[in-house]
This record gives C-alpha cells, structure tokens and sequence, in this order.
C-alpha cells in the first residue's frame, strides 16, 4: 500500500479518531500508519488462510460419505441380517458416524455434511452464498457414492432377503428393502406400521411428517450453534465439540427414526434414493409410493425449514436484545446476521478491522475474519 493509499484510508471516519500512536504487546510504541500496517498485514494472512474451495468439497464429500456409509450402513445390517436390534443399536451408530466425520474433516470444511445445516449456516452465521451450491452438490456426491459402496457390499444378503420374503424389487412390497437408502413415512421396518399399511390405515400423515422432520432439524441446528457458538460459555470444547453433535443426531433418531426414519439430512435422503432409483428400486424411491411433492416436502423442505428455524432461535437467544419490542427487535437480529460488517463496527478493534478488510479486498469479513480481534489491541 502506497504512502497516499494509507494516508486516505486513515481519513476514514473509523480510524480517524485513533491516537496518534499505539501501544502494542511489551510496550511497544508505534504511530498510527505503522499500526494501520500492521493490522493490515495481519488481516490480509486470515484472508489466504480460507481453505481452498476444492479442499472444502473433498472433504464434504468424504465427510458425508463416512455418515452415510455408517448410517445407512448400519440399517442395512438390521434389515437383511438382524445384527442390530432395536432402534437405539442403529441410533448409536449414526451418531458415531456424525462424531467421526466432523473429528475427520472438521478443520477443513467445517463438517457441514448437511444441506440444511450449510443453508442455515449461510443465513445466520455469514457462510458464504457462493460456496453453498458446491457444498451441497459435494454431499450429495458423497451420500450417492457410500450408497454404491453398500449396495457392493450387500447386494447378496438383499436378494436373499428378497428371495426369503418373496419381494419384488420396485413393487410396492419392496418398501422395505427401498427404506435401507432413501426414507419414508411411516418407517416400514416396524411392525406396528406395515400392520396398519396392510389395513389401509395411515399411522403417520404427511402433516405429522412434515412436523417431524421440521422439529427434530430445528433442535439438530439449534445445539449445533449453540454447542459452536463462541458466546457460550458452558459449550464444550473444539475436542469435544463433534461427540455431543454426534449424541444430539443419536437422540433424534432414536425419538424421530421409528416415525419418518429420521432425515434431519436431504443429502442422506437423495443422494441413497437416487442410487436406489438406479438400482431396481424405480418409482418405490422415485417419486416414492406417496408422490414426488410429499417426498420433496417431508425430506427436503422441511428439514431447510427447520434448520433455518432453529438456528435462528440460537440466535435470538444469544443475541440478547434488550426489551424493545419483537419487530424492532426482528429487524435489529436481522442486520446484526446478514451485515457482519455492522456487527464488527460496534466493538472497538473489530470495527477498525472491518474498515481495513473493506481497504483489502472490498467485500465484508468472512466468518473467520470476524474472529480477528486480539493480535495487536489497542491500548
């Protein structure tokens, strides 16, 4: 930066009421162009540090296709060979299998291995909009090649299954064997429903499902901010972060699982659904036996839905605004999320730095530059 480029960035309004001279750590004092420079350069390193966008798909997709391999993974053993019993045994499972992928891929990509999570992510915690086709389209990769991977792997044992049970594969019987990869209301692979199916009686309705889906995704965002947010301050650590993420999806799928088999995730739905539509299963996994717009209703929108909603509520009571009435209050919520930029200008040193980032690249911070604040404070 040019002598005349700094000297007209120090006439903006935020750095124009800085001292002349700053103290920094050890009691080092420098003017307040050298600071400026200083600062700068700090910010611009944050800057290069963003992961490259071809390592953050990589690692979404391997990510999610550790889930799914292990989730879905985990109902096919159930299924065709009774090795797991009871919806805790395969409950445990997929929350292992969360646990596991955010502790691999975690420092890389963030472990989103959601669509709903990534979406809600870029509403209210800054993820950037450019980012998130990439992100989605990288688990849903991953979810369609663990699909394959298990199909490898079980194909003998389904048609066995097939074979011992007298299922046609894309006939409606095969419901059953179809819910290992995509999923459907009510669960097939529980007695008490396939009873009531037989009898044409309905146990779970396409507006339980949707509330299903929607509540049990809410409260997966909802611990998911809180357990990450900063400002919380009985959340657990970076090393322990990713076990009571994985507990929170157990809890859920022991709760929902047995009801919508528990999507919470459109990535684990129709990236298996699709191989499954490839595979023999057809019009059984799409558009599935209820119709396309129950299927996209139940496991993709609702699940969006809820996420944006929960986090939201983590939001709000984090935020902590005062008691000003709930629409000022909604608008102010709504500025402090979209606009990090506002957000930064209001605490002292972060507000300086959000006019340098303006200076360097002429966009607002990233999330990661939002947590640049202490390494040269003002005195």
């Amino acid at each position: 930066m040019s002598s005349v480029e700094l000297g007209r960035l120090c006439e903006k309004p935020m750095l124009r009421s800085l001292p002349r001279h700053q103290m920094l750590p050890f009691g080092v004092r420098v003017s307040k162009r050298c600071f400026l420079l200083l600062r700068l350069s700090v910010i611009n390193v944050a800057m290069h540090q963003e992961p490259r966008l071809r390592s953050c798909a990589i690692a979404e997709c391997l990510g999610t296709f550790l889930l799914v391999f292990f989730g879905c993974g985990s109902v096919h053993a159930a299924v065709t060979l009774d090795a797991l019993q009871g919806g805790w045994q395969v409950a445990s499972v997929w929350g292992f299998a969360v646990t596991l992928a955010i502790y691999a891929v975690g420092n890389i990509s963030g472990a989103h291995i959601n669509p709903a999570i990534t979406i809600s992510l870029a509403c209210w915690r800054g993820f950037p909009l450019a980012r998130v086709p990439v992100y989605i389209g990288s688990q849903l990769a991953g979810a369609f090649l663990a699909a394959c991977c298990l199909y490898a792997i079980f194909s003998g044992t389904i048609g066995e299954y097939e074979l011992q049970n007298e299922i046609v594969r894309g006939s409606p019987e095969s419901l059953v064997t179809a819910a290992m990869y995509g999923e459907y209301h009510p669960n097939p692979t529980i007695k008490l429903h396939s009873v009531a199916a037989a009898g044409k009686r309905d146990t779970v309705g396409f507006g339980a499902a949707v509330f299903a889906e929607m509540l049990g995704t809410a409260l997966l965002a909802f611990c998911v901010f809180a357990l990450t947010d900063r400002r919380n301050s009985t959340r657990p650590g970076a090393s322990l972060g990713p076990f009571f993420v994985g507990a929170t999806v157990a809890l859920l799928v022991a709760v929902v699982g047995p009801v919508t088999q528990a999507c919470l995730n459109p990535a684990r739905d129709f990236g298996p659904r699709i191989f499954a539509a490839l595979a023999g299963w057809g019009e059984v996994a799409l558009p599935g036996p209820r119709g396309l717009f129950d299927t996209l209703a139940v496991y993709l929108a609702a699940p969006v839905a809820g996420a944006v909603l929960g986090a939201f509520s983590e939001a709000v009571a984090g935020v902590r605004i005062p008691s000003i009435g709930f629409l000022p209050a909604l608008l102010a919520l709504a500025a402090y999320s979209v606009l990090p930029i506002l957000r930064n200008t209001v605490t002292g040193i972060a507000g300086v730095d959000a006019v340098l980032v303006e200076a360097a690249r002429g966009v607002g911070m990233t999330p990661r530059q939002q947590l640049l604040k202490v390494e040269l404070p003002l005195a």
